[in-house]
């Protein structure tokens, strides 16, 4: 849109900030869906566009790798890379570092709060934290219908729908597949709903948007 501009950084991101803006901005490190297997920084253009022009903030688009040539933890391992990138580089681009919020659509919302987790998780290892000995701290979780259990949970819900919707279970079944490769389903990192009760005490805010 008119007042948004978009660059290209390392092949691996795409800042959108306001054309014009004298000061810090938040930024939301934005991860797109497509279950882990397809979906770009191209599919999801003109929605980061459009939160920037309306919002008035900075989105960093993320383009992680896809399952399942890269299953679990590359694309995760990309996406906490990506906040650090974020936090490290905040003066550089015009970014606040104290104003990062993550998020996504259904796999990104996945791998949105797998991330936050993550540096959760991280947060208290000495040899995590970034080169100059600081920590990105996250602002808040923006998550719509993510994913949190990447299996086939056998619920009313998955028996009901599983056809006919426009996705259909099996094709959700491939698509955690692909993505989990040989771990366990069940792990935090990969399904959010195991994570621990402490851990997620520790999230910032969070706010989901899901479907009826």
């Amino acid at each position: 849109p008119e007042g948004v501009s978009a660059t290209d950084i390392e092949g691996k991101y795409r800042l959108y900030v306001p054309a014009r803006s004298g000061s810090l901005l938040p930024v939301l490190v934005y991860l797109h869906g497509g279950g882990w297997c397809f979906g770009s920084i191209n599919s999801c253009v003109r929605f980061c566009s459009e939160l920037v022009s309306e919002g008035g903030i900075a989105v960093l688009a993320v383009e992680y790798p896809l399952a399942p040539e890269n299953p679990y933890p590359a694309p995760l391992d990309c996406c906490v890379k990506a906040v650090c990138f974020a936090f490290e580089h905040a003066s550089e681009y015009g970014l606040d570092p104290k104003g990062i919020s993550i998020g996504g659509d259904s796999a990104g919302g996945n791998l949105a709060m797998a991330t936050a987790l993550r540096l959760v998780h991280e947060k208290g290892m000495d040899d995590d934290v970034l080169s100059d000995g600081r920590f990105p701290d996250i602002r808040s979780l923006v998550l719509f219908y993510p994913v949190v259990k990447v299996w086939n949970d056998g619920s009313d819900s998955w028996i009901r729908y599983g056809k006919g919707f426009g996705l259909d279970g099996s094709i959700m079944e491939a698509f955690n597949e692909a993505y989990v490769g040989t771990d366990d389903p069940a792990l935090p990192f990969i399904s959010p709903y195991c994570a621990p009760k402490e851990d997620l005490a520790q999230l910032p805010s969070v706010l989901i948007v899901n479907a009826d």
